[in-house]
């Protein structure tokens, strides 16, 4: 803590890349789902530099972005999957319920992502999770709660 208070802050840094990039946290995810649709529909049409200076923004976020999205980038390349058309990237309007969960520390999809999604669909609700950075599901009980009671009724 002292160093940190110093302004220090690598501590913190190599604490963050540990909890965020070891090997529990990435067998966590159903790695294989993730990157079939991950490297088909999503890494192909990312804006690097949109997230990097997203997450310059929020001070946890910026030391740690950068490694997560240099895994993913280099996991599509082993991972080979065929892109999606670009055509899966055009504006339309969705016609299914949408419940859009954001952190407030996001830096890879962002509530203003959410917000205009949104404006794309016939029923849609978002929500904004304070204090919560990706994945608001995992760090929120009541968020989980939310969300299973969207997917039970969502209309």
């Amino acid at each position: 803590m002292h160093a940190i208070i110093n302004g220090d802050q690598n501590q913190l840094v190599e604490l963050i890349e540990e909890e965020y990039l070891n090997i529990d946290y990435l067998t966590f995810l159903d790695e294989g789902a993730y990157y079939s649709y991950s490297c088909h529909d999503e890494v192909p049409f990312f804006d690097r530099g949109n997230a990097y200076s997203e997450s310059q923004r929020h001070p946890f976020q910026k030391y740690m972005m950068k490694n997560l999205i240099e895994l993913d980038l280099m996991n599509c390349d082993v991972w080979d999957i065929p892109h999606a058309p670009k055509i899966i990237k055009e504006e339309r309007e969705i016609t299914t319920p949408m419940l859009l969960l954001s952190g407030e520390f996001d830096p890879v999809t962002p509530f203003s992502w959410a917000t205009e999604l949104k404006s794309h669909g016939k029923t849609a609700w978002s929500k904004e999770w304070k204090g919560i950075s990706h994945v608001v599901s995992w760090w929120s009980d009541c968020s989980g709660e939310v969300a299973r009671d969207f997917l039970e009724a969502p209309i």
